[in-house]
């Protein structure tokens, strides 16, 4: 059995989606002949959109995690924007409405003086906790994800110190285009986190990326081998889900639902649709943006739409699998074509037709079709939307709801297959061989 010294802002008792890769390898590595201690932070002093304890059940008892505290930049966001710190940190730029001048000025520090992001004041505690383990313990190699990214800046400095194998798993762009243009950040400080991130990128043993757009494009500012390991599902949290019985024909979103996410184009086919569809309604479970709110007002449609607060991640997977049809909705943003969550791998694994909105030419899209999921539609093209819906809902009303992938098909997309490739590339790299998945490697 090696030993993997592991770092991990979002761990369990932290919940959505950002926790659940991490927590699949770390569940998935023991049997894989890797035994990982992580790191990560105190509930207490974590700034965590949100919490779900239950997912505590799946760290395996062999694991060790080691919790530090951390310096609470979030208190004092609060205190300059006149907020409360959980509705901060829950909700971030979400349901903020239009800036007011404290608000545009807690965004500008957040964008020139939180490098490379607001967690980094738990840095210099992750980094002291890695020096103590290492001194006092052999570890084979080191592994650090984020966001936020400046989880590996703690790494960095502990695989400088111990000269170890060093993986830098990437599940969202640095800097993540979707928030980039809120935070007003200056020029010299876009330096400072470009010098950052090269220093990551370019001192660490591998980069795990989500997907080929990713990998692509790390391949163009890195000479770091860069590997390719997917999002997947995790088949164990399929099993004895509760059924979530709803009237009516229900079209369910989850997740957090930023201003980049606004469906306005399945707000415009509700609105055409009028009466043809009378009971087709929309459920969206997560941190709803205020401007989604207000775009189905404006299209005459907020009485088809149902808002409910997050939810534990097993009690989302219910209703996935109970709803009639599953909305996915791909950041408008740069670098849209690359995106490809872990909820995309839950929507297909629950065998639900998906309605998905954004690039026609991504990877999401070439995942659904693969799957036989579903399609992404343009974000404007508000006639295919229409047409979409119109099939889901008259299949529905006549005979049932139109099936999504298939049971083998969605086996392709599990998490086992994800965790084995990452040991593979943890014993390549400790062995001194390239290991692991190709570099070049697909997204599928």
């Amino acid at each position: 059995m090696r030993s993997l010294l592991a770092l991990a802002y979002y761990f369990p008792p932290s919940g959505g989606p950002g926790v659940q890769r991490t927590l699949r390898f770390v569940r998935d590595l023991p049997g894989l002949g890797w035994m990982p201690t992580v790191i990560s932070v105190r509930p207490r002093n974590a700034a965590w959109p949100s919490v779900d304890p239950a997912l505590e059940a799946a760290i395996p008892p062999a694991v060790e995690v080691r919790r530090t505290a951390a310096f609470d930049m979030y208190a004092g966001y609060a205190r300059l924007t006149g907020r409360k710190r959980n509705e901060v940190v829950s909700v971030g730029f979400a349901d903020a409405g239009v800036p007011g001048p404290r608000e545009r000025l807690a965004r500008w520090i957040r964008g020139n003086i939180f490098l490379p992001d607001a967690r980094v004041g738990w840095v210099p505690y992750a980094r002291a906790e890695a020096r103590r383990l290492v001194r006092n313990r052999a570890f084979d190699a080191i592994w650090s994800t984020g966001p936020p990214h400046s989880t590996h800046l703690a790494a960095r400095s502990v695989a400088r110190a111990t000269g170890l194998p060093w993986v830098v798993d990437v599940r969202d762009a640095w800097p993540d285009p979707t928030y980039e243009h809120r935070l007003g950040t200056g020029r010299l400080a876009r330096r400072f986190d470009e010098s950052l991130r090269s220093g990551v990128y370019d001192e660490a043993s591998a980069i795990v990326a989500i997907g080929d757009h990713m990998a692509d494009a790390l391949r163009r500012i890195t000479k770091t081998p860069v590997h390719v390991i997917p999002n997947g599902y995790d088949a164990t949290q399929f099993e004895a889900l509760e059924p979530m019985p709803h009237e009516g024909f229900e079209l369910l979103y989850t997740g957090n639902m930023p201003t980049e996410r606004n469906p306005e184009a399945l707000w415009s086919a509700l609105a055409r649709l009028g009466d043809r569809a009378p009971h087709l309604r929309v459920r969206l479970v997560g941190t709803i943006d205020a401007s989604v709110r207000q775009a189905a007002e404006a299209a005459g449609v907020a009485h088809r739409v149902r808002f409910d607060a997050p939810v534990p991640h097993a009690e989302a997977l219910g209703a996935m699998v109970s709803a009639d049809a599953l909305l996915l909705v791909v950041n408008r943003t740069v670098g849209a074509e690359g995106i490809l969550t872990g909820k995309m791998f839950e929507y297909v694994a629950s065998g639900r037709a998906v309605l998905g909105l954004g690039p026609v030419d991504g990877e999401a899209d070439r995942v659904l079709r693969q799957a036989g999921s579903g399609e992404m539609i343009d974000w404007d093209d508000v006639g295919r939307v229409t047409t979409k819906l119109l099939f889901l809902y008259d299949a529905w009303a006549a005979a049932g709801p139109v099936l999504g992938a298939a049971p083998a098909a969605a086996r392709t997309f599990s998490g086992a297959s994800r965790s084995r490739e990452f040991a593979s590339l943890l014993d390549g790299l400790v062995s001194g061989s390239t290991g692991g998945p190709s570099p070049s490697g697909s997204a599928a």
